[in-house]
């Protein structure tokens, strides 16, 4: 049978009374062996008594009704639900997870035949990566079977019983040090470092700028300038009314220069490796685990405040001036809001003292490093 489309291989039979075609693919994707095959499989079905049209109307919609119940279904209908309640950032860094780390693995299967052991494959997946992730998966899981379970799609929550299934949070009281030895290891360390490129100097950065990591991460070419020698946050990060201004001192411009000439395709200073993307908030802190600096010792988050302390110490610069850095024009204690643009110059002169700071541990301990072998 001929159509616009090309032609059509169609089987004719009668069945209680009336005339009725098949059809069996479209020529020439399904051969002419192959549409044999399913012409002998038909009339097997019609001396079965069976209507061969029929049966097959009855398995799409078992089909399509399958791919309702499926396990990437109802986790992204209750995503679109549950979304508006949740932060905006957070809920589409819940989403990501559930399409990369979970729909993989366990999407297609229907959410009623999902086992305990599924679940726990893919939460131990994402445990040896990122504990606090997996946590988070962990409690989303269970909102999307009670969601399943009132849509009628499951009869049960397999989450249920699995309260001690993932490892007790570390201590989130992490070591602030201010052993100008220890931070001077750690620059020698992150010097050391073997692994991607990118993720080196990521690490580097978030101490030289003294910057959350994810601010670092999201950063874009666009918002680099080389010339005033700044980094201008937007204000949609940074929940601010006007762009935040980071001083880049020589250090940081030199790196970003050498990271331009690697990443300059990608809208973002770090992209991952799908260049559409931002590098992982996590990778900074299993590079820092690589080179021996776990969060028991000195964690990413924790370097700001190490800064304001050797700073403060150090008497470097006015508080002041190391406070608004760091508060990121936050209200400080008396409910005044800061200018982002506040201190400039004064920030300016901090960042370059600080990075000095950081290159002469750098070279005390490189030249005190052969005693240590003695």
């Amino acid at each position: 049978m001929t159509f616009a489309g090309g032609k059509l291989w169609r089987f004719q039979y009668r069945y209680d009374g009336k005339q009725k075609l098949l059809a069996l693919g479209i020529f020439p994707t399904v051969s002419l062996n192959d549409a044999r095959g399913k012409r002998d499989e038909a009339k097997k079905q019609l001396a079965d008594g069976l209507d061969p049209g029929q049966l097959k109307k009855e398995q799409k919609i078992s089909q399509s009704q399958r791919e309702a119940r499926s396990f990437e279904v109802v986790s992204r209908e209750w995503h679109e639900q549950a979304k508006s309640q949740l932060p905006k950032k957070h809920a589409g860094h819940l989403l990501n997870r559930l399409q990369y780390d979970v729909f993989p693995f366990i999407g297609n299967t229907p959410i009623s035949e999902v086992k305990q052991s599924d679940l726990l494959a893919v939460l131990h997946r994402i445990e040896m990566r990122a504990l606090k992730t997996a946590r988070r998966m962990k409690t989303a899981f269970g909102q999307i079977f009670r969601f399943a379970i009132l849509t009628e799609r499951a009869e049960y929550n397999p989450m249920d019983g699995l309260e001690g299934a993932l490892s007790s949070p570390k201590n989130k009281d992490f070591l602030r040090t201010t052993d100008s030895k220890t931070v001077a290891s750690l620059i020698l360390a992150m010097d050391g470092y073997d692994g991607p490129f990118v993720v080196k100097c990521a690490m580097q950065l978030v101490l030289f700028l003294l910057v959350e990591p994810e601010e670092l991460y999201h950063a874009k070419w666009e918002e680099i300038d080389f010339l005033e020698k700044q980094w201008n946050m937007p204000v949609q990060r940074m929940k601010t009314t006007q762009v935040y201004i980071v001083p880049l001192t020589c250090q940081v411009i030199e790196t970003f220069k050498q990271l331009s000439s690697l990443t300059g395709y990608s809208k973002y200073v770090f992209p991952s490796c799908r260049p559409s993307r931002c590098l992982s908030p996590n990778a900074i802190n299993a590079g820092f685990r690589v080179i021996g600096f776990g969060k028991d010792k000195i964690a990413a988050l924790g370097i700001r405040e190490v800064a304001r302390i050797i700073l403060v110490k150090g008497s470097m610069i006015n508080i002041d001036v190391i406070e608004h850095h760091l508060s990121r024009g936050i209200k400080d204690s008396n409910e005044t809001v800061y200018n982002p643009i506040q201190f400039l110059p004064q920030r300016r002169e901090m960042m370059q003292i600080w990075a000095d700071y950081l290159d002469n541990l750098k070279e005390i301990a490189m030249v005190a490093l052969p005693k240590a072998h003695d």
